[in-house]
């Protein structure tokens, strides 16, 4: 797990780094200020963020929807309520000093965000009519691969409007799935392009792999099912 921590404290930084030097698998990266994050985040994916509340003269709420997709924690002396008020909150806001306990419990909520896709809405709702599964299934692989493609060429582009128009059009179809984690994040990622908020290039690469998961999913569902014969 690559892991970015975001803090301008030495002994801060240090106590991290020997905690989860002995842990196994983990990278770590840590930058001492918001927009050195950002500009990381602009070229490189990360599995969670840990963060002071406050660097230097800066607060985290006012960097919020860079990190958007991001899933993330705040350590700090004294973490804010209103942290938990953020559109997009973090996981959970922890008080110094960082603890191996913290971070295996940071990992374990980030681990578990979010089940393994499933049809079982659909098959619920088209029970007793197999043609109207497929045809639901054959609509959702359509929709993804149109998003898949089209999204990081509307970002590229930035074509605002056609963006949250292909992303509001795909929002529903992950409950379709049963994929909660990404509903909301493309829900509030539609949000933040309406109300003109600064996103991150890490935002537009969540939104293509979390709909390459769905597509991967649907796929196998198809070939497992031989939906495409029916």
């Amino acid at each position: 797990m690559k892991i970015l921590y975001i803090e301008d404290d030495p002994i801060d930084t240090q106590s991290c780094r020997l905690i989860m030097g002995g842990m196994d698998g983990l990278v770590l990266e840590v930058v001492d200020d918001f927009e050195k994050a950002l500009g990381l985040l602009e070229k490189e994916d990360f599995n969670m963020l840990i963060s002071d509340q406050r660097v230097g003269m800066d607060d985290f709420e006012e960097y919020w929807s860079h990190f958007l997709g991001l899933p993330y924690h705040i350590l700090s002396n004294s973490p804010s309520s209103t942290l938990m008020e953020l559109p997009y909150p973090p996981l959970h806001a922890y008080s110094k000093p960082i603890t191996a306990e913290m971070i295996a419990e940071m990992l374990e909520s980030v681990e578990g965000m979010e089940p393994l896709p499933n049809m079982s809405y659909a098959e619920r709702i088209t029970e007793g009519a197999p043609e109207m599964l497929v045809e639901m299934v054959m609509i959702l692989r359509k929709q993804f691969e149109e998003g898949k493609s089209k999204i990081p060429y509307l970002y590229e582009s930035g074509n605002k409007e056609e963006l949250i128009q292909v992303i509001h059009k795909l929002i529903s179809k992950f409950s379709v799935l049963s994929m909660e984690d990404s509903f909301r994040f493309f829900n509030l990622t539609e949000k933040c392009l309406r109300d003109d908020l600064p996103l991150n290039g890490y935002t537009y690469r969540r939104l293509v792999r979390d709909l390459g998961k769905g597509l991967a999913f649907i796929n196998h569902y198809i070939e497992l099912h031989e939906l495409h014969n029916s």
